[in-house]
């Protein structure tokens, strides 16, 4: 069996968590732990057994027989108490572990089995922080408190109880049945390495017995590691194979040394083993770079330190460009030659670039810095996702086309959700879990519960917002808008750690089952915000090249791009709203200060203008609640920022889509769903308005946003003195030109106000509207000072009015005609 192709097997089962190492006697030798001969060769001295072999050295060898046979004579002629007392003054002993053990453990081996009495694989787990439980009676099986073991399965000297003599073999499957059980599980169902055992030894034969005749062909073949000097001639090596037991021979890696050099050779070989192709050619290149992106097909887009970790030797840059760290020759050099000229290769082969090449436009990826170039010619999709767009009438439109694939019924699901149908989501997440199960697509069948953790998290999110006294603030009255069934059922079904050991060796998805997401980028950007207000506050603002908010930027586009177009329920929620906002705040503040640097001829500074697109808007809108972009606003003047006409009508035709639908869809009494829709965008409407003000130039929206702002949108969370702020900023962005028509419309919502409470006079109601009348009326004299009303000059002139009612009324004097003015 080849060398190389033991190792790589070895390491793909240590990814897979089903590595486990059964070591015997001569790795705790080197420890110099007394040997098991040496206490067999006492006690034969002892009752005087010296019928075994003398070598030509002069040297005693026991057979198999005879190290079994010897300590049985021993204990029937001295006795149980005799023969303990020789094997603990003999056995029973400290040493310390050695770097044979230090190695294995670096190989992360998911159990240990041993047939060793001493304590030096404890130890040793001790100094690497790993936590297995010690079996070394069956009395333990039940009582281990982690899933990974250090099987003892000898027992050792806790509590006398250990294997040694003839019969304790006899008798060992009766004595002990739970350890020999939990044994040949482990064995049965893991990639075994035998190290520290002699190819005779007893315990060798045992298990390959027991696998020939229980496991048939369904085993893994074990692997042992062969560390005599004298070489293993072939005929053995075929023996041992056809006795399905594959064979390491140290000696082809280290020809001198001692048994030490031998085994720290094997070891080394296996923990440095790198998982590249060793010849590399156009064809194994792409071969091994597509096979390690198929595994990962459902993942709709992987961030580039996700990419680039797949394969050894290469990492990104904070531009995520991917170098070959310093590699003579890269894999990604080969591919991209191949690209190039594929019209030459064979269709199997073009169908694999393609592959590839449109997983790499799905990731982070932006280019390859290479040994003689920079490649870059990728060309980046937008976010996949409609509902980041607004497009809700295009997603309840698809969502009678899905059809019953688990892609389509996991995209639906989440439709479903973001429309806010959040009981018929989860019913359908949950029905995903079987279905997914039983085709053992375990990474949707992940996403799947992280979905199902992040429905948890909005379940309760909104229940927060309708329930209780909150929900008679804001809705009148209590809600209950969930199912007492969904309610007691949600919940993470299955942690990371419990999935199959080919997906746990993806650690990025692990972090959807973390509750801090994103710590590590946020503690970055914290240091960076502190950096740019301290240059700020110096004056000292870098100006040439790429700056730190640069970067921060880079990793906030690959992060919201996993988020949204692997179809992740968690960009709703405000760990992902507020590392979006750390990093746009840190980038614009960056760029504001840059441009705000004095130029002129005297300090050789050039102007730097920086452009702010539809994407930023729509990021702002999803993630900042508006009292959050006031803050920023004093910060960062963005209108200093340049934007090009298409964004602009690009986020025109988006506000003009969004009126419409919140219009259709919550202007009468609302169900549950419509409710919990409603939760969802209400406050991205908010900052969609306000935004709105600072750049839409088509008068038809302005005026159409003129009128929903007045008209359509609830007073919560979007007061009367904020939509004379965003009228403000309408004007200030016309050059200070009021327009007729915003004259019109507010001229409109004055009337309606001011008849409805007139209509429906009572103290508190005149109260409450009195300097929202007096603040607009005032607001239009500001801007047109010549401006008077002939709707409102006649609804004040048609009759006589109380009092109250004209005290009221008067605050739209500065509006009205000479002859309708209250006195």
């Amino acid at each position: 069996m080849c060398l190389s192709y033991l190792i790589k097997e070895i390491n793909e089962y240590r990814e897979k968590k089903k590595l486990v190492f059964f070591i015997g006697a001569g790795v705790s030798k080197i420890s110099e732990y007394p040997s098991w001969a040496e206490l067999v060769l006492s006690m034969a001295d002892e009752i005087g057994y010296d019928s075994y072999i003398i070598d030509k050295d002069g040297k005693p060898r026991l057979s198999s027989e005879e190290f079994l046979k010897i300590p049985q004579m021993y204990y029937n002629k001295k006795g149980k108490d005799e023969y303990l007392k020789k094997v603990k003054s003999q056995l029973d002993v400290k040493r310390e572990p050695n770097d044979i053990h230090k190695l294995i453990m670096k190989l992360n081996p998911y159990h240990l089995l041993t047939t060793n009495y001493d304590d030096l694989l404890e130890q040793t787990a001790n100094i690497f922080s790993v936590n297995y439980s010690v079996i070394n009676d069956d009395s333990k099986v039940s009582d281990a408190q982690t899933q990974r073991y250090i099987l003892k399965v000898h027992g050792d000297f806790e509590k006398d109880n250990f294997v040694l003599k003839e019969k304790d073999y006899l008798d060992y499957e009766e004595n002990y049945k739970l350890i020999d059980n939990v044994m040949k599980t482990i064995i049965a169902s893991n990639m075994v390495v035998f190290i520290g055992y002699q190819l005779n030894d007893y315990n060798i034969k045992l298990i390959l017995n027991w696998v020939q005749n229980v496991q048939k062909d369904s085993f893994i073949e074990p692997v042992f590691i062969y560390t005599d000097p004298e070489p293993l001639d072939e005929v053995s090596i075929q023996y041992y194979e056809k006795r399905r037991l594959r064979i390491i021979c140290a000696n082809e890696i280290c020809q001198n040394g001692s048994y030490y050099d031998r085994y720290k050779a094997v070891l080394d070989k296996i923990i440095t083993y790198k998982d590249t192709p060793n010849d590399i050619t156009a064809e194994s290149a792409i071969n091994y770079i597509y096979n390690k992106l198929l595994p990962l097909d459902e993942i709709m887009y992987l961030r580039a330190k996700d990419f680039v970790g797949l394969f050894d030797g290469y990492k990104v840059n904070k531009t995520n460009v991917i170098s070959n760290n310093g590699n003579k020759e890269c894999i990604f050099e080969k591919l991209f030659d191949a690209y190039r000229h594929k019209d030459n290769l064979l269709p199997e082969t073009i169908e694999k670039i393609n592959y590839i090449i449109k997983r790499i436009n799905n990731s982070g990826i932006i280019g390859w810095s290479l040994e003689n170039e920079t490649y870059s010619d990728v060309t980046h999709l937008n976010i996949n996702n409609e509902w980041f767009y607004g497009n809700y009438v295009e997603i309840k439109n698809h969502l009678t086309q899905y059809g019953d694939s688990i892609k389509d019924l996991y995209n639906k699901a989440y439709d479903l959700c973001m429309l806010g149908h959040i009981n018929e989501s989860y019913n359908l997440y949950i029905n995903l879990l079987d279905k997914c199960k039983k085709q053992q697509k375990w990474i949707y069948y992940y996403l799947v519960q992280a979905n199902l953790k992040f429905l948890n998290m909005a379940i309760e999110q909104i229940k927060r917002k309708s329930s209780g006294f909150v929900g008679v603030i804001y809705f009148g009255q209590e809600l209950n808008l969930f199912s007492e069934e969904l309610l007691k059922n949600v919940e993470l079904v299955q942690p990371f750690s419990d999935l199959p050991a080919r997906i746990q060796r993806y650690d990025f998805l692990k972090i959807l089952s973390s509750n801090n997401y994103y710590s590590e980028d946020i503690a970055k950007l914290y240091v960076e915000n502190y950096e740019i207000a301290k240059d700020i506050t110096n004056n000292s603002v870098q100006i040439i090249g790429p700056a730190s908010y640069d970067y921060s930027e880079i990793t906030m586009i690959d992060a919201i791009k996993f988020t949204y177009d692997n179809k992740l329920i968690f960009s709703l929620f405000s760990e992902h709203k507020n590392f979006i906002k750390i990093t746009m705040a840190t980038y614009l503040k960056g760029k504001y200060a840059r441009m705000s640097i004095d130029c002129d001829e005297t300090n050789h500074i050039k102007e730097r203008k920086f452009e702010i697109d539809f994407y930023d808007i729509l990021l702002i809108i999803e993630n900042y609640k508006l009292s959050e972009f006031v803050v920023l606003e004093k910060d960062v003047d963005l209108k200093m920022f340049e934007i090009n006409e298409s964004e602009i009508r690009n986020f025109e035709e988006y506000i003009m889509k969004m009126m419409s639908y919140y219009r259709e869809n919550f202007s009468g009494r609302l169900n549950n769903d419509e409710t919990i829709m409603y939760i969802m965008i209400k406050e991205k409407i908010d900052v969609m308005c306000y935004l709105g003000n600072y750049f839409i130039k088509n008068k038809e929206v302005i005026f159409k946003l003129v009128e929903f702002m007045l008209f359509a949108l609830p007073l919560k969370g979007f007061d009367y003195n904020i939509r004379l702020i965003c009228l403000d900023k309408i004007v200030i962005n016309n050059n200070n030109v009021l327009d007729i028509e915003i004259i019109k419309i507010i001229e409109k919502f004055l009337f309606e106000k001011v008849k409805f409470c007139i209509e429906h006079s009572n103290r508190r109601l005149l109260e409450n509207w009195k300097d929202t009348i007096k603040n607009y009326s005032e607001w239009i004299n500001y801007y047109d000072n010549e401006y008077k009303s002939d709707i409102l000059s006649d609804f004040c002139s048609v009759k006589e009015y109380s009092k109250e009612n004209k005290e009221f009324l008067s605050n739209l004097n500065l509006i009205l005609k000479d002859e309708a003015i209250i006195k």
